[in-house]
């Protein structure tokens, strides 16, 4: 994910050219603000969401990438040419939970509360639940442990 230029997180992504289907457009996309030509395909598409707000039709994909292409991700990240325009950093989603010892609840169910761009909160938890990261249950429970933190 990334800081987006609204204090928003969410991912890669925009608005097609003319011309452009839509895995011309999203690789065009995280080429211009993640620095790297991942190859997305249409077999990474995930589902659309329709955002009623700004009438538009979001397409997400998630493809897995190996751990050295997720280090010159995040490397080249800088580099790319949105960086510090529509892109202010690249995050890490922490994936595990743990309790400090005031018992309060830390890591994904604290990072669940933050300011998502439109429905990237929810493609986040379908992208984790379907590339087995995460379970539907630790899923459930990262949300349910998020509105007591």
């Amino acid at each position: 994910m990334h800081m987006r230029f609204d204090g928003k997180l969410g991912f890669p992504g925009g608005i097609l050219d003319p011309g452009e289907n839509a895995e011309t457009g999203l690789n065009r996309e995280v080429q211009e603000e993640v620095g790297m030509d991942l190859g997305l395909l249409e077999s990474d598409w995930v589902g659309a969401w329709y955002s009623a707000q700004g009438r538009i039709l979001n397409h997400f994909f998630c493809k897995e990438v190996s751990r050295e292409q997720f280090l010159m991700m995040e490397k080249e990240g800088e580099k790319a040419p949105e960086f510090g325009v529509e892109i202010l950093g690249h995050i890490r989603v922490p994936l595990y939970s743990y309790q400090n010892k005031r018992g309060q609840r830390s890591g994904f169910p604290q990072f669940l509360k933050n300011n998502f761009s439109g429905n990237s909160r929810e493609q986040l938890l379908k992208c984790l639940v379907e590339k087995n990261v995460l379970s539907s249950e630790e899923v459930g429970e990262a949300l349910r442990l998020s509105t007591e933190c």
